[in-house]
C-alpha cells in the first residue's frame, strides 16, 4: 500500500481473534491477513481497496513510523 493511499493505520488484537490461523487469511471484516504469529498486529485501511492486517513483533513502532512518514508528506 502506498503511503498516499493510507487512510488509517492502527494496532489490533491478536490475529487468532480475527483470522483463526496462520498464513494468508481472510478476516471477518473482509480484510486480508498475513499471519506469522498470534501476537498483536497492524491493520492498514486504504482510501481504496481492501484492508490489510499483518502480524509483527512490534506493531506500535510500525504504526508510529508510518504515521510520521504520512505527516511529513503533508
Amino acid at each position: 500500500v502506498r503511503l498516499e493511499n493510507i487512510d488509517y493505520i492502527e494496532t489490533r488484537k491478536p490475529a487468532w481473534y480475527w483470522y483463526g490461523g496462520l498464513g494468508i487469511r481472510f478476516g471477518w471484516d473482509c480484510s486480508t491477513g498475513f499471519i506469522q504469529n498470534f501476537k498483536r498486529g497492524v491493520r492498514v485501511t486504504p482510501k481504496r481497496g481492501r484492508r490489510i492486517y499483518f502480524s509483527t513483533i512490534n506493531p506500535d513502532a510500525i504504526v508510529n513510523i508510518v504515521n510520521d512518514l504520512i505527516q511529513k508528506m503533508g
